[in-house]
């Protein structure tokens, strides 16, 4: 571990805030980890300061290195579609798949009992 300035800063996009306690905050990064980032490491130019907040996470970098968080993860997790309701299917990647999809009658509601995800 080299020098890292005390005022360098990293960003963890696609971040919400789930729970606190008085000194610290649990987050889920987007790509679902779950992490406790005490209050005192995240930057006032944040976007998740308490639960239900959802954003860009700014933390400082020396927090971020010690904890082995990596930016770059997140920012592709935070890019990646989400999944779809169903369980099989593939997220839709165009509106000519979505069209699609409506036309072939595929919705949640037809789809056999056992192929749901409960």
């Amino acid at each position: 571990m080299g020098y890292i300035d005390p005022n360098e800063t990293e960003v963890f996009p696609g971040t919400r805030g789930v729970r606190e306690t008085d000194r610290a905050l649990l987050v889920m990064l987007a790509d679902g980890e779950e992490k406790w980032i005490p209050k005192s490491v995240i930057h006032d130019d944040s976007e998740v300061y308490e639960p239900h907040d959802e954003g860009e996470l700014v933390v400082k970098a020396w927090f971020a290195e010690k904890e082995d968080m990596n930016p770059g993860k997140q920012r592709l997790a935070a890019k990646a579609p989400k999944p779809t309701r169903w369980s099989n299917a593939p997220a839709p990647r165009f509106e000519g798949d979505v069209q699609r999809a409506k036309g072939e009658g595929l919705s949640i509601d037809n789809l056999p009992q056992w192929s749901r995800k409960k």
